[in-house]
């Protein structure tokens, strides 16, 4: 359980402090977008380290990959969404919105603390 701690943790220190220096403006709908890759770099890099203190260098090395794919879809289909029916934050459905992100990513740390876990 202790893994999951530290991945909660590292996820508010990429999505909340990190984010915010480094990928401005809405740049998350364009799939690609180099600015927002390196916000996925953060969860994955961190998930990685965190990762290495609990498992070997390969299996932390995957967490972080799978880590970073899911947060890459997560976030774009978040802000898909948010463009395409142009919600912004003083909208009810904003908040639904962030709600819905911010759970797919607390299930995708339990999922990952489960693969460690069972493994």
């Amino acid at each position: 359980m202790e893994l999951f701690f530290w991945y909660c943790i590292k996820h508010t220190i990429a999505d909340l402090a990190l984010q915010r220096y480094f990928v401005t403006g809405s740049v998350k709908q364009f799939y690609f977008n180099p600015r927002a890759q390196i916000h996925y770099l953060h969860h994955s890099l961190l998930t990685f380290v965190i990762s290495a203190f609990f498992v070997d260098f390969q299996i932390a090395l995957m967490l972080g990959i799978i880590d970073h794919i899911a947060h890459w879809n997560i976030d774009f289909s978040k802000t898909y969404i948010k463009k395409k029916y142009n919600i912004i934050e003083s909208d009810r459905e904003f908040w639904l919105l962030q709600t819905i992100d911010q759970s797919l990513h607390i299930t995708t740390y339990y999922f990952l603390f489960l693969l460690v876990a069972t493994a």
